[in-house]
Order: structure tokens, then C-alpha cells, then sequence
């Protein structure tokens, strides 16, 4: 069953959102991976908390996606605005990169560019008919989670003591 929100943002229609979601889609995870490289060269405090995230959002992404065989919403009956992925969907991949970036970032002025740039990439996800609201939120919990353990991680192994 699908839930209202996706149903309610996945049926909005926009001419000038929708190329922009297909974009974030396409090039999301380079754009990702460039901002990525710009916080570990600006924000070398940070580095090893960042690195130690994003490598957890990973390994929680996909261990979750072949723990649980959820289907998109595309593939459920929600017309998507784009070609429906066939992989698991929970929870979304774009998603958890860009909310382990968030929280990787907070303490630096790049997190005020980092949570508004989550927060479009999850609405685009759920626009795009490819990811339920639901999906999001889970990949919301995955960046919070990936982040405190690389806070954890890195106090007991490198000795970070704020």
C-alpha cells in the first residue's frame, strides 16, 4: 500500500521542477561526490568524520536494500516521471548520500548548503514517482545513524575529543 504523501507529491506536475529532479536523478551523485571533495579540502577537521559516513551510508544503504525486498512505488501502480529503477527502494540511495552529507557537514557553514540540497534531493526522489515518502525518511535515519557511528568511531580510534 502506498502512503498519501507519495501519492499526493508523486501526482504534482511542474514544468520547471521536473527537469530539475531528472537532473539530481542523473548527475545527483556526481554532484554529491564534487561537494564531498570541496568539505574535505575546505573542512579538514571534519575529514575523518565525513570519510567514516559516508562509508557507513553506504553499507547501511545497501544492506538494507537487500534486507528488505520493498518496491518502488513506480513499480506499485505510481506513474513515474522518469524510468522506474527495478532494484529494491528502501531506503533511497540519492537520499542517504545527501542526509550522510548533511550530517557529516554540521558545524561548517556547508551544512546550510548541504540540508537544503538533502531535503530537495528526498522531494525530487518522491516527485520523481521512484521512492515513497517513507523510502526518505528511512534515508533520513540512515545519515543520522552513519553519522553518529562515525562520531562514535572516531573519538574511541582517533582520539577526537569534542
Amino acid at each position: 500500500m502506498i502512503d498519501p504523501i507519495t501519492i499526493f507529491v508523486s501526482g504534482l506536475s511542474n514544468p520547471v521542477f521536473t527537469p530539475i529532479a531528472a537532473f539530481l536523478d542523473a548527475y545527483g551523485y556526481y554532484l554529491m561526490g564534487v561537494l564531498f571533495l570541496l568539505v574535505l579540502w575546505k573542512f579538514r577537521e571534519k575529514r575523518k568524520q565525513l570519510i567514516l559516513t559516508m562509508i557507513i551510508v553506504v553499507i547501511l544503504t545497501a544492506g538494507l536494500k537487500l534486507a528488505l525486498p520493498i518496491q518502488r512505488p513506480c513499480l506499485e501502480g505510481i506513474q513515474s516521471k522518469i524510468a522506474c529503477p527495478s532494484e529494491n527502494s528502501f531506503p533511497s540511495g540519492h537520499s542517504s548520500t545527501a542526509f550522510g552529507l548533511a550530517f557529516g557537514s554540521l558545524g561548517t557553514v556547508a551544512s546550510y548548503a548541504f540540508w537544503p540540497f538533502a531535503l530537495l534531493m528526498g522531494f525530487a526522489r518522491v516527485y520523481l514517482g521512484v521512492h515513497s515518502f517513507f523510502d526518505v525518511l528511512g534515508s533520513f535515519v540512515v545519515g543520522a545513524i552513519a553519522w553518529l557511528l562515525a562520531r562514535i568511531i572516531e573519538r574511541r580510534f582517533f582520539g577526537r575529543k569534542k
